[in-house]
Formats: structure tokens, sequence, C-alpha cells
């Protein structure tokens, strides 16, 4: 308790002080990089001559080829000690970097308060006047758990309104994503993802625990609390292997139906995986039957002994359903007005009655246009991802209109998500190996659990066309 207090109230460290020196930190630890294996190398090449006395000191001296030798060669050990630690210590060199940028948009910013004092040298036993900080704010850099922290004392000083909105400002300017803005005792803390592509994750780290499926190192999705994922990336941006991933977590735990109006990636599964559907009659029906279920399933939930209000399909020891439903809009846009309000009404009730009864929605699609996702439907996303470079148009469809800075890579699935919370953060796809065989996996995956059905999608497809055909007319 005593240590809590101490920590807590007494002192908490809170990082590394932002001082003005910094201003030129990257080029001072250049310098010293560069003059320690310099010196040294220059002592070795001179330490015979030196102790050999004047004459042969001076007569070394005169020689201009060794002069030259020795100054080119140490200058360049100087050098690839530099490169080494360069590429050795990156991280070390982003930190001093980013310490600089804060040290310098102070400056450059104006938040300190300076003054004019007078100097004496006592060896020339002259004066002159120098400049000084009567104020410097405390700014405190932080690394810790993958995160970046920027903590800025609220001394009420006459910069404290500007103190509190500058996270777009380091965003932009340190490259990194804002996770929040918390107000602490005394401080406000700016949180950042530090070095985000080094949190990707393999496909085989993609592993459903507690109603939650781990997407990044630092980022989970809880998909219990947040359900539903709207998936949005056009060719080659990784859509389609994000989905197999998701796909591999969740038929680890439970039962996924697939719809690919292309016949494409996911069509192939119907090899190895029963409730795959490609055709229009059979992939309207996938959404009925899966609507119906979820609703049976409500019934059914009441009447299990165990069951308890505000309870959800866990509690009750059920296993989660996810509809993955393939370029829905282009889908959508084909079907005539009677097939597209039946479609939107299946998927808008799941995606609003879903979560407790663990049926849940995975839609994808090239560009989110609003009139093929109504508000009904739109607003009950828990996962938002943006997958390869979308206009301003498309992150503001997904996203909603916010103050943030998309930044697009040439990085095969990279993109943005919002995992539920309002916060929009760089992203990076699980990794999948070269070589690695989806059907195969998925098929290895389904039989772990016994969930591999004996008849085949196509089949399923033929047998039902007619039901569908019947209800429709």
């Amino acid at each position: 308790m005593n240590l809590e207090f101490f920590t807590s109230k007494l002192w908490r460290y809170r990082g590394s002080r932002i001082r003005p020196e910094m201003e030129h930190l990257v080029r001072k630890v250049m310098l010293i990089l560069f003059f320690v294996p310099f010196s040294i190398s220059m002592v070795l090449f001179w330490k015979s001559s030196v102790t050999r006395g004047w004459d042969v000191l001076l007569n070394t001296i005169q020689d201009l080829s060794f002069v030259f030798m020795s100054l080119s060669i140490s200058t360049l050990i100087s050098l690839v000690v530099i490169l080494i630690m360069y590429f050795w210590q990156y991280e070390r060199y982003r930190k001093l970097l980013h310490k600089q940028k804060i040290a310098s948009m102070i400056i450059s910013k104006g938040f300190c308060d300076t003054v004019q004092y007078e100097r004496h040298n006592v060896l020339t036993e002259k004066k002159k006047m120098v400049e000084g900080y009567s104020y410097f704010p405390r700014f405190y850099y932080r690394v810790s758990g993958g995160y970046m922290y920027i903590r800025i004392a609220m001394d009420m000083q006459k910069y404290q309104e500007q103190f509190l909105d500058l996270g777009k400002t380091f965003e932009n300017g340190l490259f990194c994503d804002m996770q929040g803005v918390e107000m602490e005792e005394g401080f406000i803390c700016y949180k950042f993802l530090f070095n985000v592509a080094s949190h990707r994750i393999g496909i085989e780290d993609v592993l459903p625990q507690n109603g939650s499926v781990q997407l990044m190192k630092t980022q989970w999705w809880d998909f219990d609390s947040l359900p539903h994922a709207l998936i949005v990336g056009g060719t080659g941006g990784g859509k389609t292997y994000t989905i197999f991933t998701l796909l591999k977590a969740f038929l680890g735990m439970g039962n996924v139906y697939i719809c690919d109006p292309k016949n494409s990636d996911l069509a192939d599964l119907s090899a190895v995986l029963p409730n795959v559907y490609s055709k229009k009659d059979g992939m309207i029906m996938c959404a009925r039957k899966f609507y119906e279920g979820m609703v049976q399933r409500l019934e059914d939930m009441k009447k299990m002994p165990n069951y308890k209000t505000g309870g959800n399909y866990a509690d009750v020891g059920l296993e989660p359903s996810v509809l993955v439903f393939d370029e829905y809009v282009a889908f959508l846009s084909s079907l005539d007005w009677k097939e597209a309000e039946k479609l939107l009404f299946y998927l808008q009730q799941i995606t609003m009655l879903g979560r407790q009864v663990g049926y849940f929605l995975i839609l994808a699609c090239q560009r989110p246009d609003a009139k093929f996702l109504p508000d009904g439907i739109r607003d009950q996303f828990g996962l938002r991802l943006a997958l390869g470079k979308l206009s301003e148009t498309g992150y503001a469809m997904l996203f909603g209109e916010v103050d943030k800075s998309f930044k697009p890579k040439r990085i095969k699935g990279r993109g943005y998500a919002d995992y539920g919370t309002g916060t929009i953060s760089e992203f990076y796809s699980p990794y999948i190996p070269k070589g690695y065989d989806f059907l195969a996996e998925l098929k290895k995956t389904a039989e772990a659990r016994g969930a591999l059905a004996a008849g085949a999608a196509s089949g399923n497809e033929s047998e039902v066309s007619g039901a569908v055909l019947e209800e429709g007319a």
C-alpha cells in the first residue's frame, strides 16, 4: 500500500525530460560517434612517431602520403561505425530523433520564454550577452510496451491551452498513430503506437481467446463486445488474405458460412468446407438461413436452464457462427429491388441482434457506398479495416469524418483499423508465409473440431436454389 501510494502520489516515472539542448541531439550524438573511433584510430597511427621523439614526429608530419592515409582510414572507420550503430541501434536512433523533433517544436512554436543575461569569461575578462530560458515547459518522452507516451505538464502557464491540441502535430511530425489522449493528475498524456510494423504477427498467432481475436501484437478484436466487421480494400490490398485469416480463427471455434459472388478464392473453399456459396440464389438462401438460425437460437437460449438476462451465447456454452460476405456491394447492386430489400433486411437484423446469440457478420467490399450500407447496418460494425490505398471519400465512408491524416504505403496487407473504440490506427494484417496452403490448413482446422460436413457446397446450392426461388415468388 505504501509503495502504491509512493508511485502514484509522490513520484512516478514519466519518461525522459525534453530539454532545450536536445534541439540538435542527433547531430551531437553523430559527432561523438564519429570523433571517438576517429581519435582512437589516429592515436594508433601516430603513437610510434610521438613516442620516438620530435624529430621523428616532424618527419612523419612532412610525409603527406602517411598523413592522408591516416586521415582517410580513420574517417572511413568512423563512418563505418556510424552506419553499424545506425542499423544495429535503429530504434534508439528513432527515439533520439523524436526527442530532437519535440525540442525543436517547442522552440520553433514559441512555447518557451527566453531571457538575455550577461556571461563573464574568466580567462579573457570579457563580457557578452547570451540567451537563456526563463521558462521551458516540462515535456516527457517514453516508449514502453510497444507504445510511445508524450506527457506535458499542465502548469497553468500561458501556453496550456495549446498543449491540449498537439495530437495531430505529433502524429504527422513523428509519423506514428495516436491511440488516445488521457488526462492525468497535472499532466496530459498523448499515446501513440511505436514502430507499428514490428507489431505484425503471423497467421498461426491469430488465435481466438475469450471472445476476441488477436490481429496484431498489441491489438485485439473483441468481437463478443464489438461484433461484426467491415473490410474495405481494392485489388492487391490484402483483403482476401485477411478474410482467410479471420475464417481460420472462427473456424477453430464455431461455424462459418461463406458467400463469394465473384466465384473466386473464397469459393475454392467449397472443396474442403460446407456452406460455401457463389451463386445468387444460394447466397440469398444462405443469408436467410443464417438469419433464421439466429432467431431460433435466441428463442432456444431463453429456454435454457443456465440462461440469465444480460448473458450471451458463451455463458450458456454455445459456439459462435460467422457469415462472411465478400464483394457485398457489387452483389447487392446486381439484384433487383425486391431481392436487394430481402438481403438488406437479413443483414440488418443480424447486425442488430446477432451479438448476444453469437451470430456475427463480416462484410467485404471495395468501396463502402452509403446507399448499399444504410445507417442501420453501417453503425453496427465493431471492426473496420481499410486495406491498401483508399480515396479520401472512401476513408470518410468507412470511418466517418475524422481528423486523421492517412499515409498510404505500398505494403500488402497494410492499412488502417478501428477496433470499435473510435480510434483509428495503422494496421498490418497477419503475415502469410510463402507457399501457405489455405485449403489444407482450413480443412485441418475444420476436421480438428469436427465441423467438416459430408456434402459439398455446390451440392447445397443446387438443392436450395429452388427453395429460394419459391420464396421469392
